[in-house]
């Protein structure tokens, strides 16, 4: 690799939100160019000025971002805000030489496949949730455009699948015309990273949490798709000493994106309170996730429905036993049964398995080690590198 550093490809990285927001496909977008600046790529973060509430350029740790205005208050603005974004698409498509689009939530994204295409840059797309925007659902769903949408998505130079599911959802719709690349998206392992259990009691002790008690993590916005509600019945059954702490946002302005669930964060906030009292720590957004990572016995996940979190790939990369419901396309893929998790179709079932983790520590061991292991194998962004070195480089 480091003999073509000197004919590296220009990359801009389309994302809706990033940031400072704690959108998970907008933090990992930023990771990623970290760890591509690191690697003397030249990246640049393409995202949005909504509302002119933020700076429309900056550095972040030498990373440039380039926010367009988007005024979103009314449907007239919006339809207003998308004539200079495409002018905002042309301009920079055209200064950069290959283009990485996360998502379907940006605006106006078919404008930047196909502009891309005809300008001769490579394009990638990366889905984000599965049932939502895999290719498959983006298409079925829109169906007096669906053959609009196949002829769009073929357009593209390779389809960037997280997991298995992503895969089978893409390949109807490419029809062997578009290269799949199937890896997840990527952490970054020398960051998130173990500490040793000496290490691990004092950052304990710094962060005035007890060193008694099993701690269990869970990350994500607190919405009934997380399947909170389910977490917090099972574990108010515990018999042993824990603490649950769950990061993520819970209480949020008018103005946030997730503004159409503020209601239901106030109600599990309130249903967890109520059922595990002081056994639960919300600590809202949180800047220093991979401390909490690190001084955690397990990490707990109970989506219903899901992509590919990234807190499940910082979970792992810092050594953590992974409890989780069955997702589609994780089992055999990130979750390996009885390896680095314990897979439940049941949340009644959290109460045995925490039960006999409890008392059994060295098993907590065993797991967290094989799910660093795993990590480094498998979910580093160096893997993601060398899988796409070709479009990189």
């Amino acid at each position: 690799m480091t003999k073509k550093k000197q004919n590296v490809n220009r990359i801009l990285i389309i994302v809706s939100y990033t940031i400072p927001t704690f959108a998970g496909g907008g933090r990992n977008a930023f990771n990623f160019a970290k760890y591509l600046r690191s690697k003397k790529i030249p990246v640049t973060i393409l995202t949005f000025n909504r509302n002119f509430k933020q700076v429309s350029r900056e550095k972040i740790d030498s990373i440039p971002f380039i926010r367009i205005p988007y005024l979103n208050r009314n449907l007239i603005l919006k339809i207003l805000s998308s004539f200079w974004i495409v002018c905002y698409y042309a301009v920079y498509i055209l200064k950069n030489k290959l283009i990485y689009i996360i998502g379907d939530n940006i605006i106006a994204y078919q404008f930047i496949i196909l502009f891309a295409s005809i300008s001769s840059k490579s394009v990638i797309f990366r889905s984000t949730m599965y049932g939502d925007d895999d290719l498959d659902s983006i298409t079925t769903k829109r169906k007096l455009t669906k053959p609009f949408y196949q002829f769009l998505f073929r357009q593209l130079t390779v389809y960037h699948s997280i997991h298995p599911g992503f895969t089978n959802s893409s390949k109807n719709i490419l029809k062997g015309k578009v290269k799949i690349i199937e890896t997840p998206q990527g952490v970054d392992i020398n960051h998130f990273s173990p500490l040793s259990e000496n290490e691990k009691r004092k950052l304990k002790y710094n962060m005035r949490l007890p060193d008694n008690k099993l701690i269990i993590l869970s990350i994500g916005i607190l919405i009934k798709r997380k399947g909170y509600l389910e977490i917090f019945e099972a574990l108010s059954k515990l018999t042993f000493p824990f603490v649950y702490i769950v990061i993520g946002e819970y209480n949020i302005t008018m103005d946030h994106y997730f503004k159409p669930y503020q209601m239901e964060m106030k109600e599990l906030y309130s249903k967890g309170k109520e059922l595990l009292n002081d056994n639960v720590i919300f600590t809202g957004p949180c800047e220093e996730v991979v401390k909490y990572l690190q001084i955690a016995d397990l990490f707990l996940i109970n989506s219903f429905k899901e992509g590919l979190p990234n807190s499940l790939l910082e979970a792992a990369s810092c050594g953590l036993p992974l409890l989780s419901r069955g997702i589609y396309g994780l089992d055999n893929n990130v979750l390996y049964q009885g390896k680095n998790a314990i897979i439940y179709k049941d949340t009644n079932e959290i109460i045995d398995i925490l039960t006999e983790l409890n008392q059994n520590r060295n098993r907590f061991l065993a797991m967290g080690k094989r799910s660093r292991e795993i990590a480094i194998d498998k979910f580093s962004f160096s893997i993601l590198i060398e899988r796409f070195s070709s479009y990189f480089f």
